[in-house]
């Protein structure tokens, strides 16, 4: 997801008479928690004054958040991934609902691959230390395509095309084309631009640091100790074998599904 957005940045200027690409505004507006539980009348004509002027700009409007179906803190206190996926996407919907097309393009991940990434993703936001364990994550049933069900049933009316993390460098033109950008020639250096993945050194000191703090809270720490080179070794792998050829046979069983169903971008027929 950080990497698309950057080559969207990248192609952004390329394509301005035609595209309109709006991470920023989304976030604040739509995909923020305190925007998706403020209902109050101040907050929801903000809302929709802001997708009235994209609307209104007659061009391809891209929007692209991480926190579309959900956010990193959802990790503690829920009973399942992305719980509340079908309300943040009925406000999509409800705000998209006067443009002429809508398409949704979705990247997934093989489980004990995300899992990890979002864990040390999750620190970084949260203001205390949390163990790998307190995730509601120990579920090996999850299955993507029941997000993706989520997506359509809430958005009935869009376009979905579901791409795999791991042919994200292949699939970057089609996804692009998907997008409404097959002119665009993005900058695949972008990921230079992108932060690196906390080591197993820095979440060691991370936790090390959250006993000492006597409750304090450390918003911003994990961030900085992410940056030392001193802690830059080892790799987080809290998944057993056995967790790991679950999470395995229950994604390939995923993509199946999602390519039977014609949900996989390689698989669409425009």
């Amino acid at each position: 997801s950080t990497h698309f957005q950057a080559c969207l940045e990248s192609v952004s200027g390329q394509l301005k008479n035609v595209s309109i690409y709006c991470p920023r505004q989304l976030r604040h507006t739509v995909t923020a928690r305190e925007s998706l539980h403020v209902n109050g009348v101040r907050a929801e004509q903000k809302r929709n004054e802001v997708f009235a002027f994209w609307k209104s700009q007659k061009k391809n409007v891209i929007l692209s958040d991480e926190n579309i179906l959900g956010e990193c803190s959802d990790g503690y206190g829920q009973t399942r991934p992305y719980a509340d996926a079908h309300e943040r996407l009925k406000r999509f919907e409800r705000l998209l609902q006067d443009f002429d097309s809508v398409r949704i393009l979705v990247v997934i991940r093989e489980f004990a691959e995300f899992l990890p990434a979002f864990y040390l993703e999750s620190l970084r936001w949260m203001p205390r230390w949390r163990p790998f364990n307190a995730l509601f994550f120990g579920n090996s049933k999850f299955s993507w395509v029941e997000v993706v069900h989520q997506i359509a049933a809430a958005v009935p009316q869009a376009k979905i095309a579901v791409v795999p993390y791991d042919q994200y460098q292949k699939q970057l033109p089609a996804m692009l084309t998907f997008m409404g950008l097959s002119g665009a020639k993005p900058d695949i250096s972008a990921s230079r631009r992108v932060r690196p993945s906390p080591h197993l050194g820095a979440l060691k000191a991370y936790e090390a640091l959250s006993w000492l703090s006597n409750g304090r809270k450390l918003n911003g720490v994990f961030n900085k100790l992410s940056g030392y080179k001193v802690l830059q070794w080892g790799q987080f792998d809290p998944l057993s074998s056995e967790e790991k050829i679950v999470s395995l046979n229950n994604y390939q069983k995923d993509l199946q599904a999602l390519r039977e169903a014609g949900y996989l971008l390689e698989t669409r027929i425009e």
